[in-house]
């Protein structure tokens, strides 16, 4: 894995997307404004004042609003980022809106059957912990064995997802993000120590500019704004990098061309499958979320 070039080409890509054309910069700002706006409304009405959330302070109707528009925008995002991923020489237009909903829409799912095992683990484990070792000490040993599997669980997510959404993204099949020999076998053309090595380059890059940006946060008035303006530099340039973990693998099916228009009517059904899916994995992923979560809090 050539980390300096990747990084190098990354960051021309990068400068390509956002400058070449001005307006797909624009694009990815106004989405991300319905989340800054609720981030503003949340703090203006102190909802969250140190751990604790002041439940009866949120403005419910405006809350509700700012998050189901967020929830679109952020389709939009994510299937803006399964055509970075796809690892064309130009960048991908933001066109045929629809496509990239649905294409949004599954990425998303992908991600969520991942990582679902590890969680409805964590809350198998809180549930034993909380409960179980009060009835029966020997409960001590399920637990380890849990938590061992829900550890291997997550490596092997981290090992195989990021892979297997970068073959979605490239072929347009679903079957392909969970295609186990054909993720193998690109996982063992890279290497394990070139794959984490790339991943922890990343990674830090990713932590060390969020952490810069949550700084400039902090500036009076203006200071919500720098994250939003240079967010989508800082996650272009990362997606990017990424998708160059594939750039050597071939596919059974190649991902229709976006430029062609689809009508919102003839994805509807389609689109409408694949939301009630990820509803369903939001709820199997964030109910036992949300019980860990406040029974941390209280």
């Amino acid at each position: 894995m050539d980390v300096d070039r990747y990084i190098t080409e990354s960051a021309s890509f990068t400068r390509a997307v956002l400058l070449q054309r001005p307006g797909r910069w624009l694009l990815f700002i106004l989405l991300g404004v319905p989340w800054l706006v609720l981030s503003l409304l949340l703090a203006g009405r102190k909802v969250i004042e140190g751990v604790t959330i002041h439940w009866s302070t949120i403005p419910v109707n405006e809350s509700a609003l700012l998050v189901i528009t967020g929830a679109l925008c952020n389709f939009l995002i994510s299937g803006y980022i399964v055509r970075l991923l796809g690892g064309g020489r130009e960048p991908p237009e933001f066109e045929n809106w629809p496509l990239l909903v649905l294409d949004g829409i599954k990425v998303q799912t992908i991600i969520l059957v991942w990582v679902v095992l590890p969680i409805l683990l964590a809350f198998g484990e809180y549930e034993i912990l909380v409960r179980g070792l009060q009835a029966a000490p020997a409960f001590l040993a399920v637990l380890v064995i849990m938590a061992l599997i829900q550890i291997l669980l997550v490596f092997f997510a981290v090992k195989y997802a990021i892979i297997g959404i970068i073959r979605f993204s490239r072929s347009g099949s679903v079957r392909e993000a969970f295609h186990l020999p054909a993720i193998k076998d690109t996982f063992d053309r890279i290497g394990i120590v070139n794959y984490y090595l790339g991943l922890g380059v990343i990674t830090l890059v990713f932590l060390v500019f969020s952490f810069l940006f949550n700084l400039l946060a902090l500036i009076p008035v203006a200071g919500p704004l720098f994250p939003l303006l240079l967010g989508p530099w800082l996650n272009v340039f990362c997606i990017r990098f990424i998708s160059h973990f594939c750039d050597d693998d071939t596919y059974g099916e190649k991902r229709p061309d976006a430029a062609v228009p689809v009508p919102l009517r003839t994805l509807a059904g389609e689109i409408s499958a694949w939301l009630l899916l990820l509803l369903v994995l939001v709820v199997l992923c964030g109910t036992p979320l949300a019980v860990i979560f406040g029974a941390v809090r209280a």
